[in-house]
């Protein structure tokens, strides 16, 4: 591929994306909300753990975002298909 085309296809999205992070920083720098900033988010310990190790698993509670997501997506799944069943049969 040439690069022109790669830059410009990438450009307008890491454009987007920086002025948004750069948008977020400065308002939770501004104290109108209790928003905290991504600077702040990405120096803290806890959250940085969860981003970049999403797989471990200590017991517990104290699982990475993927099984946290994967145990919030099982009980969508779950629920969706109860619901389901409910209306299909009462509609039948």
């Amino acid at each position: 591929m040439n690069f022109k085309k790669i830059f410009k296809d990438a450009f307008p999205p890491l454009l987007a994306i920086a002025i948004f992070l750069l948008l977020w920083e400065l308002l939770s720098l501004s104290k109108i909300t209790l928003l905290p900033g991504p600077s702040s988010i990405w120096t803290d310990e806890r959250t940085r753990e969860l981003l970049l190790y999403p797989f471990y698993d200590r017991g517990g509670i104290d699982k990475g975002m993927f099984w946290q997501t994967f145990a919030s997506l099982q009980r969508v799944a779950v629920s969706y298909t109860l619901a389901a069943i409910v209306g299909i049969s009462t509609g039948i």
